[in-house]
């Protein structure tokens, strides 16, 4: 698992610095793409861990609450990533018009 990881993780820098050095290229189109392939190939790597953290760690009565836990952290990331940045990049006055 733990491979596994360091796995992704290597292919998750890879593919940040792909995609942000498509951004200074002339025709960065393939650069661009390239790198949201290897995102693509890294995710398995995050979203299949819970189950092998639940199954090597904890015993059989507590593997589903760890199951629930590990599996709602990347949408409950993904959703806290996707509500603070505007409240960055907006004026305090602006964010308080927001909701």
């Amino acid at each position: 698992m733990r491979w596994c990881l360091v796995f992704g993780a290597f292919l998750d820098i890879f593919s940040g610095f792909f995609r942000y050095i498509s951004v200074f290229v002339s025709n960065g189109y393939g650069l661009l793409v390239f790198g949201q392939c290897l995102g693509a190939l890294a995710q398995p790597c995050f979203l299949n861990a819970p189950v092998a953290l639940a199954g090597n760690w904890f015993s059989l009565s507590e593997r589903d609450s760890v199951m629930v836990i590990a599996a709602m952290s990347n949408p409950v990331g993904n959703a806290i990533g996707q509500v603070l940045p505007p409240f960055w990049s907006m004026k305090m006055v602006e964010c308080l018009h927001f909701f």
